[in-house]
């Protein structure tokens, strides 16, 4: 329940209660935040040099927003995309299509804007076979796109990358900066020789460095997209990265470090589905769920080979691990349409998965369009919002008080993020005091649709004349929409109720003054 109302709530004629919230603006909770490499070699129509997402990548897209996972199903928020072409026309096409799928549902797509750099070309210019884009399609009424830029290392050579990384920052509708999530949009270097292994390195150093040096190492970051790695341990062997790979880089020690979800403590693991011929579960973690390529095997400009890669990551800074504020709801990390069931083969042969949730589509008509789509899959991943605050008072006193009347007003605190399922929002921790001619103090928890709690704050009857003062309730949940809340209490308080006439009667042939009792304001 949010609406767009004042924090202050000033009482009028002595105490008179309105019955409403005190909060912030609407915040959206729960974000659904996927990287997908749609691949957009071959598309191309004649001569023309525009490609486009393939068609099936529309089902694709519509079925992510209609799987549930932890009784949460919502349309993609955020859409981290790789070996797109250049925003104005694949990008731009993939937004047109979206917005086509949920016309009249209240749910608008747009892009971004920012285009990196190559190796191949200016950035901007004529595109090309190596000009391989990243880009990201958002939710406007959702989240709000703060800010875009892209870096790297294109100096050429052993020591550089292909293509810059792009960083997006995002705001969650209704929340305020410390809610930001600081999200890498990456697509590393490809193959195994040594020049491709030291652009990886490259890549991962690059985002340390611009961590370091913008002072994101404490704020929520994520490291999204297609890595191209095949373990934690790969290494170029080239000394200036002191023989660490890709994901040691990007994993070590220090702020700013982002991890696998699967393996919160930095374990290194061997990505595979077989280790020296057997099943490869490191620490538990079965992997062959994980894959990411390939789902196809049409072969042409699609990769094809069967699913024995974990290509595609959502990395994240430890600021999104620890489950407060904005963070990732355990085990929603997911390669979209991947069970496990068809190491090295397509996608859809013998897949024994079934997507919950699924409407518009049966679990077979997303599997055959996955195949055909692109040869990596979707990750997901499904984040938690901050808690938002909201307060109301529920009574209606009487307009005056008598001296040492008891009166308690009954305020009720909640825990108003909307949402769909408890998971999808922290909890929030709330104070509450008062001030001035009021008595009560609280604290306590609430979880998203949790019910509320109520406090009790009692009026101060103890002297004659006006009275006032002031409910503070505060809450230093991490990053909470509407973390204050102030309402002015005023009153009046009287000696005593006043007897006077009201009107004449005849009893018994003697006429007398018929005498009401009411409360009148002496001083």
């Amino acid at each position: 329940m949010s609406s767009l109302v004042p924090h202050r709530l000033r009482f009028l004629a002595a105490v008179t209660v309105m019955l409403f919230f005190l909060n912030a603006s609407p915040a959206q909770s729960q974000l659904r935040i996927v990287t997908y490499n749609t691949n957009t070699f071959g598309t191309e129509v004649g001569a023309s040099p525009v490609r486009r997402a393939r068609p099936e990548v529309d089902v694709v897209l519509e079925a992510i927003g209609e799987e549930s996972v932890n009784g949460i199903a919502r349309p993609a928020d955020i859409i981290l995309l790789q070996e797109q072409q250049q925003p104005r026309t694949t990008t731009q096409d993939l937004v047109n299509r979206l917005n086509q799928i949920y016309f009249g549902q209240g749910i608008t797509y747009a892009r971004g804007f920012r285009v990196g750099n190559t190796t191949s070309g200016p950035g901007t210019g004529t595109p090309t076979s190596g000009e391989i884009r990243q880009s990201v399609v958002y939710r406007t009424d959702t989240v709000q796109l703060i800010s875009e830029t892209s870096f790297g290392d294109l100096s050429g050579g052993l020591i550089s990358q292909p293509r810059e990384t792009l960083l997006h920052q995002f705001r969650p509708v209704g929340y305020g900066a410390d809610a930001d999530l600081y999200i890498f949009n990456s697509h590393f270097e490809a193959n195994d020789d040594q020049e491709d292994l030291a652009g990886r390195e490259t890549e991962a150093r690059e985002i340390r460095r611009y961590i370091d040096q913008n002072g994101l190492g404490n704020r929520n970051v994520i490291v999204a997209g297609d890595l191209n790695v095949d373990s934690n341990f790969e290494s170029s062997g080239i000394g200036e990265f002191g023989g660490q790979s890709a994901l040691q880089i990007l994993s070590a020690d220090g702020n700013g470090r982002v991890l696998d979800p699967l393996f919160p403590n930095g374990e290194q693991v061997d990505f595979q589905i077989f280790s020296f011929g057997v099943p490869n579960s490191p620490f538990g973690v079965d992997l062959a769920s994980q894959l990411t390529q390939s789902p196809t095997g049409q072969g042409g400009s699609l990769v094809g080979g069967g699913i024995d890669d974990r290509f595609d990551f959502i990395l994240q800074s430890d600021e999104l691990l620890d489950g407060e504020g904005v963070a990732s709801i355990d085990d929603s990390l997911r390669a979209f349409g991947n069970n496990g069931s068809t190491p090295n083969t397509e996608i859809n042969d013998g897949n024994t998965i079934q997507i919950d949730g699924l409407t518009s589509f049966t679990t077979d008509e997303v599997l055959d369009a996955l195949e055909a789509a692109s040869d990596h899959l979707p990750v997901i991943t499904d984040f938690q919002i901050p808690a938002v605050l909201d307060a109301m008072v529920t009574n209606i006193p009487p307009q005056t008080l008598l001296l040492d009347e008891i009166f308690d007003l009954s305020v009720l605190i909640e825990n108003g993020a909307d949402v769909s399922v408890a998971i999808g929002a922290d909890e929030l921790e709330f104070q509450l005091l008062t001030t001035g001619d009021l008595i009560g103090s609280d604290s306590g928890i609430d979880l998203a649709l949790g019910g509320g709690f109520e406090s009790l704050v009692r009026l101060d009857t103890s002297q004659i004349g006006s009275r006032e003062g002031e409910i503070l309730i505060s809450s230093n949940s991490p990053s909470v929409a509407n973390g204050f809340v102030s309402i002015p209490i005023s009153f009046n308080v009287i000696a005593v109720a006043i007897p006077e006439p009201a009107a004449w009667l005849t009893l018994g042939g003697i006429t007398v003054a018929a005498v009401s009792r009411r409360r009148r304001m002496t001083s």
